[in-house]
């Protein structure tokens, strides 16, 4: 009878012949399953398939074997180890882009150990920004500046993407070409054979006209051949506008940080000539601002109160323009506006010392330094 009852005892279910048994997964195959996962993932799948990459996700490269005691000073990622470079520290020159220093912005910037004298020119190696309104002589200061360097012995690069730089018509239109050449006859004394024979030999000029619709990857392309092919170390921009001409410019920021990181990597002074709008804000405002090395500004103040006048030495209501240095990454600068016009010869410059504010000395200039020379302190321990 037991043996009878336990034949009665109920069955389990058959599992219907289309579904397989579930099988269970021993941490030895889940181990084979997850590196064949592994390999399929890295050979594209069977389907020819590659995972796409996530957004925000680095790329995941094989780690190099650890390096040791040898000296290496930048790796295949641009990675580099300070502890093999400089011995160093290097102090800031200057690079003068005014004749004989007088101008403001050979004035602005001042050296750190004696905050009363300038280093004579703005910051070499970086890229400044002058900015202010119409008429208030920003591209003068820029011509000024190409025809200084030049005659340093100093390859220039002059982008002028506002106007046509040679009238190849002979329209009988004073070119940028001639208005170059009439200035820097001026401005140091020579005929023009001489000046072509002596100075402009140094130039070459970039002329992007907007007419020529011509986009980013354009510009970067020439701009590096003024640097890499025809050896610039010296490079103004006028204006702003060419490195975005876009209606709304909304790469303007961005391409500034790329250009200014260029000029590092290959030791060029850049002067970017800059606009500002109907109330006074610069082109591209803060974000362009915060991105260059160093930023001078002509404004003009509004002399209403008596208080301001007697800052100023005046005795009556009137706008005065100043020109300003706003900032810079490598130096001190003079912390107060200073009184400036455009002379009878066009060129920037201060006016006389009883006209500054609250008479204060305005920096003396210092010579500045050869473009390619780098004076250095000896690093403490």
């Amino acid at each position: 009878m037991a043996e009878k009852n336990e034949e009665n005892k109920e069955q389990p279910p058959q599992q219907p012949q289309s579904q397989m048994p579930m099988m269970q997964m021993t941490p030895q195959m889940m181990q084979q399953a997850a590196m064949m996962a592994a390999m399929l993932q890295q050979q594209g799948g069977n389907m020819g398939m590659f995972p796409q990459q996530q957004a925000g996700a680095f790329p995941q490269e094989a780690a190099a074997e650890v390096m040791k005691e040898e000296v290496v000073k930048e790796d295949e990622f641009g990675i580099i180890k300070p502890a093999t470079l400089r011995e160093t520290i290097v102090v800031q020159t200057g690079f003068e882009v005014t004749k004989d220093h007088i101008g403001p912005l050979d004035r602005l910037f001042l050296k750190r150990d004696d905050p009363s004298k300038s280093i004579g020119g703005i910051p070499s190696g970086s890229t400044t920004l002058l900015s202010g309104g119409p008429g208030t002589g920003k591209s003068r200061s820029g011509m000024e500046a190409i025809i200084i360097a030049a005659s340093r012995d100093v390859r220039v690069g002059y982008i002028c993407a506002e106007e046509g730089y040679f009238d190849a018509e002979g329209s009988g239109r004073e070119d940028l070409m001639s208005r170059v050449g009439r200035m820097g006859t001026e401005l140091l004394g020579m005929t023009y054979p001489e000046f072509k024979k002596k100075v402009e030999v140094n130039m070459v000029v970039l002329n992007p006209t907007y007419d020529l619709g011509l986009n980013w990857d354009d510009f970067t392309k020439a701009y590096n051949a003024l640097i890499t092919r025809y050896d610039c170390k010296f490079i103004v921009l006028d204006s702003i506008n060419a490195l975005d001409t876009s209606e709304k410019q909304r790469n303007l920021k961005i391409n500034l940080a790329g250009l200014k990181t260029f000029n590092h990597k290959h030791g060029v002074t850049c002067l970017i000539i800059g606009q500002v709008d109907p109330k006074g804000i610069v082109r591209g405002g803060f974000p362009v601002v915060h991105e260059v090395d160093a930023h001078v500004h002509i404004h003009d103040v509004n002399l209403t109160q008596k208080g301001q006048q007697a800052d100023w030495n005046v005795d009556a209501k009137m706008t005065i323009q100043v020109i300003e240095a706003m900032k810079s990454v490598t130096t001190p600068v003079y912390p107060y506006p200073g009184r400036c016009h455009v002379d009878e010869d066009g060129l920037l410059r201060f006016l006389p010392g009883d006209m500054q504010f609250r008479d204060f000395v305005l920096p003396e200039a210092e010579e500045a330094s050869d473009e390619d020379e780098v004076v250095e302190e000896t690093a403490t321990a």
